[in-house]
């Protein structure tokens, strides 16, 4: 006759740390730890950057858009909206904006550039100021002024992409849309 041994009862807990360190000795924990480890840090950076950037932007949103609020349009504004704006102590300013050509006189090349014209009202921008050179390799200044009547205030890529100097005229700019 034969006797079997006595089974022992083998605790969960007992049984999960002998598998744990096991694996740990066989190095599997280890690169699983490490990667874990990097998505987290992964994770944080790209939370921490994007969290930065929202701020920088809300911070900056004022100047970037020259107000506090901008209301777009394929239409005139109505006489009566700027009135109830002036009614409760806003200031208003108006700007239209429209892709159109520049184009250089005949005499000057007569090259051709799609640009984005903006035509802006007195007072623009309400808020921060615009900086302007003298010139492509001119340092700029901040100022609170507009270009006079009959003029126009171009990005120095214009310049260079057409051939011109500061003070040239460029023709008639095309007329926006119709409404």
């Amino acid at each position: 006759m034969s006797v079997a041994p006595a089974l022992l009862p083998v605790s969960f807990w007992s049984l999960g740390w002998r598998s744990l360190w096991r694996d740990w000795r066989a190095g599997e924990l280890r690169l699983l730890l490490l990667a874990v480890t990097l998505a987290v840090a992964a994770l944080t950076a790209v939370g921490f950057f994007a969290d930065r950037l929202q701020g920088g932007l809300a911070r900056d949103a004022r100047a970037l858009i020259g107000g506090d609020a901008v209301i777009s349009s394929d239409n005139a504004t109505p006489p009566a909206f700027q009135q109830q704006a002036q009614a409760l102590g806003l200031q208003t300013t108006q700007t239209l904006g429209f892709p159109t050509m520049g184009r250089a006189r005949d005499e000057d090349g007569g090259g051709a550039k799609l640009v984005a014209l903006k035509s802006v009202d007195t007072g623009y921008p309400l808020r921060g100021s615009l900086r302007v050179a003298d010139g492509p390799q001119a340092p700029d200044a901040p100022t609170r002024d507009i270009p006079a009547p009959g003029t126009a205030w171009v990005d120095a890529a214009l310049l260079v992409a057409l051939d011109l100097e500061v003070g040239s005229p460029l023709p008639a700019w095309c007329s926006p849309p119709a409404a």
